[in-house]
C-alpha cells in the first residue's frame, strides 16, 4: 500500500526571479540523511514570522530540524532527494516586511542548495498547506499564483517552475473561482487534479515541456450547480479527493461523507455516485488535500471529525475505512486517542501515520485494528502537516 494526505487553506503564490547561493539551512538538531518511513513534519507557528520542518525516525524520534519562515507549506520530491518549503522571510534591515522565497534543500544533508526570491504571495491566517506540488519524475514543481484585479477581487493562477533551468515557465493556467488550490500531480504524469476550496476541481494538461496551459485546463464538475449522470445534485462542500493510481478515476469526498466517482480519462467527464453513506448530521469529513489509498487503490482512507470536533475543520478524530473496488463500501470505523490533523499511509500499507498538533504527538496506526502502535512526543509547537520519506 501507499497514500499520501494533505489539507487545503494556504495559496503560496510566485513570478521567476533570480537564483541564490547555496547556503546551510540551520539545524540545532543536526540532520541525519532520511531512510524509508521517516516522516518530515511541517511546524508552521513556532514563533512570530519562524516555522520549523522537523525530520522524525517514528521509532526512535527526532532526527533533524530546519528553521522555515512565515505561513510555509512543503513538497518532496517523488524520489525524496529534494524537499521544496515556501515561506516568507524578512527583511535584514529589521522593518517587518516580509520577501518570500521557494527553498529546495537537499534532504541527504539538510543543506539548502538553491532559494529563489517570490512575489505577490497570498496566505491566509489559518495554518494549512496548500498551492505547491512537485511532478511525479521531479523534475517540476507547480506553484499557484494570485493577483489583485480590484480590491477583494483576485485571479488564481497555475505556474511551473523547472528545477534544472531554475527558472519559472513563462505559461500560467487559469484558476477560475477555485478560491484556495491544492495541487496533486497524478500518478499517470499527464495531467494535475486541482482541488479548490470553492467546491470544485480542475484538471490541469501539462505540455511536453511541463507547462501547464490555460487552453488545456479542463473542470470537472463537482460544484454545487453541477448535476451527476444521474441529474443528482451534488449537495455539500467537497473536503477532499482520492485519484486511484492509474489516474484514470478521482473520488470526490463530499463533508458530508457522500464520495462521488469521476471518470477523468474519458471526455466527456462521468460523475457517478457511490454507495458511500452520508455521515450523521454531529460528523463530517476533515478538509484535506488527498486521502491516503492503498498501492493497487483498493483500500481508502478517510479522516472524519466526531461530534466533539464538527465545528472545526482543522482536526479528525475517526478514520473511515473504504474498499474502493465496490464502489466505495465503508468497511471500518476507527477512533483515535487524540484529534489529529493530517494522515499518511507508509510504503508496505503496514502503518498509518497521524500527527496531534495539540499533544505534539506522531502517532503511528495498525491499519488493520486501528490500535496504537507507537507514538513520539513533543515534537515543536504544534505540528500539523506530515510528507513520508519513499
Amino acid at each position: 500500500m501507499t497514500g499520501f494526505a494533505v489539507f487545503c487553506l494556504l495559496l503560496a503564490v510566485v513570478v521567476p526571479v533570480t537564483t541564490y547561493a547555496a547556503a546551510s539551512a540551520k539545524s540545532s538538531y543536526g540532520w541525519s540523511e532520511p531512510q524509508s518511513g521517516w516522516l518530515y513534519l511541517l511546524d508552521p507557528r513556532v514563533a512570530s514570522g519562524k516555522s520549523v520542518v522537523w525530520l522524525v525516525d517514528p521509532a526512535e524520534g527526532v532526527k533533524g530540524r530546519l528553521e522555515a519562515g512565515y505561513a510555509p507549506f512543503f513538497a518532496l520530491s517523488p524520489e525524496g532527494t529534494r524537499l521544496y518549503v515556501t515561506s516568507g522571510q524578512p527583511d535584514p534591515t529589521g522593518s517587518g516586511v516580509y520577501s518570500d522565497e521557494l527553498w529546495a534543500i537537499d534532504t541527504a544533508s539538510g543543506v539548502l542548495l538553491q532559494r529563489t526570491k517570490l512575489s505577490n504571495r497570498l496566505t491566509y491566517t489559518l495554518p494549512a498547506p496548500g498551492g505547491l506540488a512537485v511532478s511525479t519524475d521531479g523534475r517540476y514543481v507547480y506553484v499557484a499564483k494570485s493577483r489583485t484585479i480590484r480590491p477583494g477581487v483576485h485571479e488564481q493562477t497555475l505556474q511551473t517552475f523547472d528545477t534544472i533551468e531554475k527558472t519559472f515557465l513563462p505559461e500560467e493556467a487559469l484558476l477560475p473561482d477555485c478560491g484556495y488550490p491544492e495541487i496533486v500531480p497524478s500518478s499517470g504524469g499527464w495531467q494535475l487534479v486541482v482541488k479548490c476550496s470553492s467546491s470544485r476541481a480542475l484538471l490541469i494538461n501539462l505540455a511536453a515541456d511541463g507547462s501547464v496551459k490555460q487552453s488545456r485546463s479542463v473542470e470537472v464538475p463537482i460544484g454545487l450547480s453541477a448535476v451527476t449522470r444521474g441529474r443528482r445534485v451534488l449537495p455539500r462542500p467537497l473536503a477532499g479527493i482520492s485519484p486511484s493510481p492509474d489516474a484514470r478515476k478521482l473520488g470526490l469526498i463530499m463533508d458530508n461523507g457522500e464520495i462521488y466517482e469521476a471518470e477523468i480519462g474519458v471526455s466527456p467527464f462521468r460523475i457517478n455516485p457511490t454507495r458511500a453513506p452520508r455521515l450523521s448530521r454531529s460528523h463530517r469529513v476533515l478538509h484535506t488535500r488527498v486521502s491516503p489509498r492503498s498501492s493497487d487503490g483498493a483500500i481508502a482512507f478517510v479522516a472524519c471529525a466526531s461530534k466533539e470536533l464538527v465545528w472545526t475543520t482543522l482536526t479528525a478524530d475517526e478514520i473511515h475505512i473504504f474498499d474502493t473496488t465496490d464502489s466505495w463500501i465503508r468497511e471500518a470505523v476507527f477512533r483515535t486517542t487524540v484529534p489529529f490533523s493530517d494522515l499518511v499511509l507508509s510504503a508496505d500499507g503496514r502503518d498509518l501515520f497521524a500527527i496531534s498538533p495539540e499533544t505534539r504527538t506522531l502517532l503511528t496506526i495498525d491499519p488493520a485494528t486501528g490500535n496504537l502502535v507507537t507514538s513520539v512526543d513533543g515534537i515543536g509547537v504544534k505540528p500539523r502537516f506530515l510528507v513520508i520519506a519513499p
